[in-house]
């Protein structure tokens, strides 16, 4: 939405699989297959592979986490509902839906690590337009779960509510696509996840003004904060350069100034290492690791787990004055 020239910038560009929208496809996999069948637990599945991505430990803890979030609103639920959105002509897949007589609750793993709230979720209110059909009168509760980060956040909003935004908001953004050429406005958000990000002269016009100033003088408070503004989106468009020369290169197209050279070798087992080191060295070819939280959590309770875990301090991160959560006040030098 924030972007009118995305869709059509983006025609005709294949999908790409990274190994992270892999280890998100993986995780979603895992939590569908627990929730439609409850005799199935994530870590029943640890060490089986799904989107080329093999179930941990860690993986199987952080959705397990994800299905008692779900159990605790209803055992009533659907799971991967397909839904016509027709305000955009398109589909959509709700990981979770939970209806009850007066609300409807989208539920919405995120498996990654950048934080993505409910409120104003473009892809969760699109989801309920999906849904408003069937129940113009109910509340609309958008769930957003990602507990890698621990962060559970919730927004509500009425039909009559949602109705409005689609007749104005939704409307005015998708007419502004169907212009015969689109403005394209560059921003983190948008731009995170579009497929024309990596040739997009919009894109590289905003990172080369932010970037200029940098070299013409001392860097005033205005420029700090703006090079921060834009850190995230400027290091995603390099990324997506580099990444796109290099696609360019293997199938065979020129890139000006570059070639493809072979990366640092790296030693790894063979098939047959496993057996033939096991029969000389027994149980003393392997390491023990401690068992996750999850699965302790299983075998000897909250209770136990509460009194033999602890929280560490987060180290202090940068964030934007909008950001939800508590400011810190300066800690002295010293304490760095």
């Amino acid at each position: 939405m924030a972007c009118a020239g995305s869709p059509k910038a983006e025609e005709g560009i294949p999908d790409t699989v990274s190994p992270l929208a892999d280890e998100g496809s993986c995780a979603h996999k895992v939590g569908e297959l627990a929730l439609i069948s409850p005799a199935i637990k994530p870590h029943d599945l640890i060490g089986a592979t799904f989107h080329n991505t093999v179930v941990t430990d860690d993986m199987a803890d952080y959705v397990t986490e994800y299905i008692e979030y779900v159990d605790s609103i209803s055992m009533e639920r659907q799971i991967e509902v397909s839904l016509d959105i027709a305000a955009i002509d398109g589909r959509g897949t709700a990981d979770a839906v939970i209806t009850t007589h007066s609300q409807v609750h989208i539920i919405d793993l995120k498996y990654g690590r950048g934080r993505v709230e409910a409120e104003w979720n473009v892809q969760l209110m699109l989801y309920a337009l999906g849904m408003l059909s069937k129940h113009p009168s109910h509340e609309f509760v958008l769930h957003i779960v990602q507990p890698r980060i621990n962060n559970y956040s919730v927004w509500k909003i009425p039909a009559k509510d949602l109705r409005r935004w689609a007749e104005t908001t939704l409307a005015e953004a998708v007419a502004k696509t169907m212009t015969p050429r689109p403005i394209r406005t560059p921003g983190e958000v948008q731009c995170r996840w579009c497929k024309a990000a990596p040739t997009c002269k919009a894109l590289y016009d905003h990172t080369f003004e932010v970037l200029q100033g940098l070299f013409e003088a001392d860097m005033t408070p205005d420029d700090t904060q703006r090079v921060l503004d834009n850190k995230a989106l400027i290091e995603k468009f390099l990324k997506a350069v580099e990444e796109n020369a290099l696609k360019e290169l293997i199938v065979g197209h020129p890139v000006q100034g570059y070639k493809l050279v072979a990366g640092r070798k790296a030693r790894k087992w063979s098939p047959s290492a496993e057996r033939e080191i096991t029969s000389k060295l027994g149980d003393e070819a392997y390491t023990t690791k401690l068992k996750g939280i999850g699965d302790i959590t299983k075998l000897l309770g909250k209770d136990f787990v509460a009194d033999n875990t602890i929280t560490p301090t987060p180290k202090l991160i940068l964030a934007k004055e909008g950001d939800k959560r508590n400011r810190i006040d300066s800690i002295g030098f010293n304490a760095l």
